[in-house]
């Protein structure tokens, strides 16, 4: 064989190397990563959800939170779509306190989850929840709120009385602080400290519906119920 021929054979297989090589990358950047993979089916899950189409959306949000269980959004919307599906049980297994509370995010999500809960009266749930993250850390003003509510709702008031008066220091014209006080000093006798705040509450407060909410759950307090606004 001579040279030139030698070269030409040498090209050709560096020609088809290359060719080989090149496929083979192409095909390595062309499979999509766990994480772009549960991307695809989140978006195919919240496609479905936007249709109504629970049962798609379970199985695609079931997918993308297997292939990425870090991404607590995905659990979150799984779990919104379970609720939806009538699965609560299985619902708030999605959001379990131990596999979020170290989380930014996490923290986020289980306020979020205490809040539509209480706005469902399922009141013992939410103070779970929020029980479960009120010495994690120290917590704005809004969560220490949402805390005494809880507590109210469920009967708590020692404990709702205690955030109430820590709130009230710091925030002395806040109109739901001072409604919730209202309703626990109702609840311990203090008439005339309940008709102070109650009337200091509905002074300040911007909102009818609060105002309107406040005094009917007052007035029913007199006849010893344990409701708040």
């Amino acid at each position: 064989m001579n040279t030139k021929k030698m070269e030409r054979k040498i090209l050709y297989r560096a020609f088809f190397g290359c060719l080989i090589l090149f496929s083979v990358l192409s095909g390595c950047a062309e499979t999509p990563t766990k994480t772009e993979s549960a991307y695809l089916f989140e978006r195919d899950g919240y496609k479905a959800y936007q249709d109504h189409r629970w049962v798609e959306a379970e199985k695609d949000y079931r997918q993308a939170s297997n292939l990425d269980p870090l991404n607590l959004k995905y659990r979150n919307n799984l779990s919104i779509i379970l609720h939806r599906e009538g699965k609560e049980r299985e619902a708030g297994k999605i959001l379990e306190l131990g596999q979020m509370e170290n989380s930014p995010a996490g923290e986020h999500i289980l306020i979020s989850r205490a809040h539509t809960l209480l706005e469902r009266h399922q009141y013992p749930q939410a103070k779970e929840i929020l029980d479960g993250m009120r010495f994690s850390r120290s917590w704005p003003t809004g969560f220490k709120r949402l805390m005494a509510y809880a507590d109210i709702r469920t009967g708590h008031y020692g404990e709702a009385s205690i955030l109430l008066h820590e709130i009230i220091q710091k925030r002395p014209r806040d109109p739901v602080v001072l409604g919730y006080l209202s309703i626990v000093y109702k609840k311990e006798g203090a008439e005339s400290l309940a008709q102070k705040n109650f009337q200091r509450a509905l002074e300040l407060s911007r909102s009818s519906r609060f105002r309107k909410s406040l005094a009917l759950l007052f007035n029913e307090t007199d006849s010893g119920s344990k409701n708040a606004p």
